[in-house]
């Protein structure tokens, strides 16, 4: 986790995305500049996309619970 980076946890759903919209913008003007700051937006992003993706899982879980499903039942390895 990069050291500047705020707890996301009270962005909403809408504001994270805007905010990685926001970062991908930015690493991509930096690096048509060539600019040493894509390793720093890179970490950002990372982050954040951490965040939504832990996010989505959440929601995945909670969707399968509400139906009686687990990953286990679901995939049947034999």
């Amino acid at each position: 986790m990069h050291p500047l980076v705020r707890d996301l946890t009270p962005l909403s759903d809408k504001e994270l995305a805007d905010k990685i919209m926001d970062l991908e913008r930015k690493y991509a003007a930096a690096a048509r500049m060539g600019s040493p700051a894509t390793q720093q937006i890179v970490m950002f992003l990372e982050d954040y996309k951490f965040e939504h993706q832990r996010r989505l899982q959440e929601q995945m879980e909670k969707v399968l619970k509400q139906n009686g499903k687990t990953f286990d039942s679901i995939i049947d390895i034999k």
